[in-house]
């Protein structure tokens, strides 16, 4: 993964190499949102699972969001009748070329993803709790100010990892 990522004009830094820069969510966790007038959170995430359906706690608004799989087919035209065709929802902020095996090796052209979530945030709303499902893995979050596309400063912050 890189260094730094951008993605809709948000720049997400990842922490510091052989350290836990992931955090699964296999129970839920409550981390602080930044402090000011920000009125967005971001989070970059992807389930090790298929699919998962979940819900994020914003300050006490709950947002269920769908925390897509983070390989295979993202899309596919329909075949002879031997396949359907389909289009994945998600908003993706990375795309990687390969991913690595548990044995050390790297499944060359085996494509990963990283998708953006976003939520809004309430005035006074201190805390995001994530979800609990250990599918669902959280790399980044950050916090924005701003109306529409327009983004005047933000907070990144690194996901406190166990």
């Amino acid at each position: 993964m890189p260094e730094v990522i951008v993605h809709g004009g948000i720049e997400y830094r990842r922490g510091e190499p052989d350290v836990k820069n992931v955090l699964n969510c296999r129970e839920a966790v409550t981390v602080d949102l930044p402090q000011g007038d920000y009125n967005k959170v971001y989070i970059l995430a992807s389930s090790s699972r298929g699919d998962r359906k979940a819900v994020f706690d914003v300050g006490g608004r709950k947002y269920e969001a769908v925390v897509p799989y983070y390989s295979g087919f993202r899309a596919q035209w329909a075949w002879a009748d031997k396949t359907k065709s389909f289009v994945k929802d998600g908003t993706i902020a990375h795309i990687g070329n390969h991913r690595h095996k548990m044995n050390g090796r790297n499944d060359a052209y085996t494509f990963t993803y990283l998708y953006r979530l976003g939520f809004g945030i309430a005035p006074g709303a201190g805390k995001l709790t994530l979800p609990e499902d250990a599918d669902i893995n959280i790399f980044r979050h950050h916090g924005l100010r701003g109306t529409g596309s327009t983004v005047r400063g933000g907070l990144a912050s690194r996901v406190p990892c166990p």
